[in-house]
């Protein structure tokens, strides 16, 4: 009798370690599901960060050409 109940007992010790330890990996699983959705929301912003960016370069740029072509007429008239 005494050796039915040791073994119930350590099948019911395995079943409830295996069960904790089972929880235990799919909750570090979903954290790390969800720390992957943020860092792919971060990478979206910086795209967009990155493009916004480009695109204030690029009017940066024709806003200088403009400029320096307004340049040469106003001093070309000047010597004249």
């Amino acid at each position: 009798m005494e050796i039915a109940f040791i073994i119930v007992a350590g099948l019911t010790l395995m079943t409830i370690f295996a069960s904790g330890f089972d929880y235990l990996g799919k909750r570090k699983l979903k954290v790390s599901k969800d720390m992957e959705n943020r860092v792919q929301a971060l990478e979206q912003k910086i795209q967009l960060m990155e493009s916004e960016l480009s695109l204030k370069n690029t009017k940066i740029e024709q806003l200088d050409e403009s400029l320096s072509f307004l340049n040469k007429l106003i001093e070309d008239k000047s010597k004249k």
